[in-house]
């Protein structure tokens, strides 16, 4: 079995290829930690030619479809992966920690990274989805107070190319509430299931997002 990474480590992360009919193992790669580091198993998924890219904290491999081979490994993530979804182009787009971030599918280079400028626990992306337009969508939680003043459902919209916010938005009231899922509807809508801890005098848990925002309570984009 191939050994991607220092084979003396401590953990291993094994990728396996069965065939549907009999279940027998086509081929077997193990990625392994340096000597003393660590590793977590997040996600994996597929580019459009098969070949699967497998990725955690703070690691991601893409290997060879048909043999199970490295084409490339990266070993410098910004933090461990909540969800990852490849684009049209070939490349892989993650959240994880309070960052969005693109690597190139054919060389595992980084493309860009967007990090939620406001550092604070309660900042966090759970999940990423890329629209049918090819704008990328992400969501999660943020605290706007100092100090802080409580978690309160974040959307935010990157442009593909190079991660720059095309819009955002956060509650308007820090419920400690934050968005868990979200992704496109058959009309072009966005939609986001947000989770609630403290219930508000108006609750709501999913969201319909409506585009363009210019003020940050969802007075254009909120329907309960």
């Amino acid at each position: 079995m191939p050994i991607i990474g220092d084979p003396n480590g401590a953990v291993r992360v094994v990728v396996s290829r069965l065939n549907s009919t009999t279940g027998v193992a086509v081929w077997a790669t193990a990625l392994q930690a340096p000597s003393g580091g660590f590793f977590s198993l997040d996600a994996l998924e597929t580019f459009p030619n098969g070949d699967p890219i497998v990725v955690g904290y703070p690691f991601a491999a893409r290997l060879d479809a048909a043999t199970g081979t490295p084409r490339w490994s990266n070993y410098a993530t910004p933090g461990g992966v909540t969800q990852m979804v490849v684009d049209a182009n070939g490349d892989a787009v993650f959240s994880g920690g309070s960052a969005v971030w693109k690597l190139r599918g054919t060389n595992g280079t980084q493309a860009w990274v967007f990090q939620e400028p406001r550092v604070h626990q309660y900042n966090a992306i759970n999940d990423v989805t890329i629209a049918s337009n090819g704008s990328i969508y992400a969501t999660g939680s943020v605290d706007l107070g100092t100090p802080s003043s409580g978690s309160r459902l974040y959307a935010v919209a990157l442009d593909p190319a190079d991660g720059q916010v095309l819009w955002s938005l956060a509650d308007e009231q820090p419920n400690y509430d934050q968005g868990i899922c979200i992704l496109e509807s058959a009309d072009g809508a966005i939609l986001v299931a947000a989770d609630h801890a403290l219930m508000s005098a108006s609750p709501w848990s999913l969201v319909r997002l409506t585009g363009p925002f210019a003020d940050g309570i969802f007075a254009n984009g909120l329907e309960e």
